[in-house]
């Protein structure tokens, strides 16, 4: 596998791969929060990798991924509880200072949306889905939030429903489900821990009562053979859901799956249904090795990449997770409503 500006090289056939799932912090005082205390990784001797915009470009050039989606998820549901040890014993004041610190975790959002999008906007092989919580929001500010994204260049959104710590049928995600499913948007959805079902609890829900749309569900890591399956059956059941291989990838490179049940998990969710992502900066942190410690901070990274160039699947199937699911997923929404390669969606941008 040789990487280049253009694409990959996969044997003898170069495809273009574009990462649909990479978290970047504004700075590295973001990023060392986002890893000490969010993640729980500490460097403890690693290579420092604070997920900066500089680190993610470094990334696409030297591995020779075409384009990199930026998933803006904000820890707002983390962040809204734990200012809830702040608040005043006072009840006279409660309600205000809670009002306020809503008001601050919702500008937090925004600020973090609008940083992307000035990213997205300044890099041409970036793009990115604008973070949203329908718990702090209210539902106006939501909508409000959502239609500012798409005039500045959002090509999708993002919840998580677990830090959020609502399911997935929530009535106060309604509002987001309609504006998505009316404009053709994709979603995606970071889920949590658990096992089969209750991995995503009240997906199926939301999917009978919104079956136009498109979700891309992000696999958790250590997601164990039940959950896995779970996941791949709502993709056989409704046409707009789609996985993502991060986690995946990350287990079989580790061992837990082999290259032929990755195979065998893809073509059960049929390779329409998935789209390739590293996870990076978080890949390297939570899947690191006690040999990474003497190696890039690109290790999993350049992991996961290894796995998409040598699972054994057609070259069509393998083209359509590297980018063409991705592509068609974001264009689906656009006003050219055609499926364009990486290249040519960065000479649009």
């Amino acid at each position: 596998m040789r990487g280049n500006e253009a694409g990959l090289m996969f044997g003898n056939s170069e495809i273009e791969v574009v990462d649909a799932h990479t978290h970047i912090q504004r700075d590295d005082t973001h990023g060392e929060e986002a890893r000490d205390f969010l993640l729980g990784r500490e460097a403890a001797g690693f290579p420092a990798v604070n997920g900066t915009v500089d680190d993610l470009i470094e990334m696409r050039l030297k591995t020779g991924v075409a384009h990199a989606n930026l998933v803006m998820f904000t820890w707002s549901g983390t962040y809204y509880r734990h200012g809830q040890y702040v608040l005043p014993d006072d009840p006279a004041e409660m309600d205000e200072a809670e009002q306020g610190l809503r008001a601050r975790v919702v500008r937090r959002i925004v600020d973090n949306n609008h940083w992307a999008a000035r990213v997205a906007s300044t890099n041409d092989r970036l793009s990115y889905f604008a973070g949203v919580d329908p718990i702090v929001m209210s539902q106006d500010l939501l909508v409000t939030e959502m239609e500012n994204q798409l005039a500045i260049g959002a090509a999708g959104f993002v919840i998580s429903p677990p830090d959020m710590r609502i399911r997935s049928d929530h009535s106060l995600l309604h509002a987001m489900y309609d504006f998505l499913q009316e404009r053709g948007l994709p979603l995606f959805v970071e889920v949590g821990c658990g096992t089969g079902a209750t991995q995503i609890p009240g997906i199926d829900a939301a999917l009978r009562s919104f079956p136009r749309l498109r979700l891309v569900l992000t696999v958790p890591p250590g997601a164990n053979d039940a959950t896995t399956h779970y996941m791949a059956h709502l993709a056989t059941q409704h046409d707009g859901v789609h996985l993502d291989t991060t986690s995946l990838f990350a287990h079989v490179s580790a061992g837990m799956v082999t290259p032929e049940q990755m195979v065998d998990l893809i073509r059960d969710a049929g390779a329409d249904h998935w789209v390739y992502g590293s996870g990076f900066s978080f890949c390297e942190l939570l899947h690191r090795r006690p040999e990474d410690r003497l190696v890039s901070k690109l290790a999993q990274t350049r992991r996961a990449l290894k796995i998409l160039a040598t699972l054994p699947l057609t070259e069509s199937e393998r083209e359509r997770i590297a980018s063409r699911n991705f592509l068609e997923l974001i264009d689906a929404a656009s006003p050219m409503g055609e499926a364009r390669s990486a290249s040519a969606l960065s000479e649009v941008r």
